[in-house]
């Protein structure tokens, strides 16, 4: 099973992140397991940067950050 960043095209991430809960889609391009990651940091933009225990950092759509702050139990 896929374990920590993927990079995928858009049709593929919209049909993978339905069928798996541990998955959250952070931007148009990336989904990340939830299970891996590390913490959260804001900017002072008002974004959101992911980091993973993998040391991988990649940022929170404005449209994602509510759905990723609500699936990880956040909000």
């Amino acid at each position: 099973m896929y374990s920590f960043y993927i990079l995928v095209g858009i049709s593929i991430i919209n049909k993978f992140k339905h069928s798996c809960n541990n998955f959250i889609k952070i931007n148009q391009s990336c989904l990340v397991n939830k299970h891996y990651i590390k913490c959260f940091k804001s900017s002072w933009k008002g974004s959101f940067l992911v980091e993973l225990k993998n040391g991988e950092k990649d940022f929170i759509s404005r449209r994602q950050t509510k759905i990723v702050l609500e699936r990880m139990g956040l909000k």
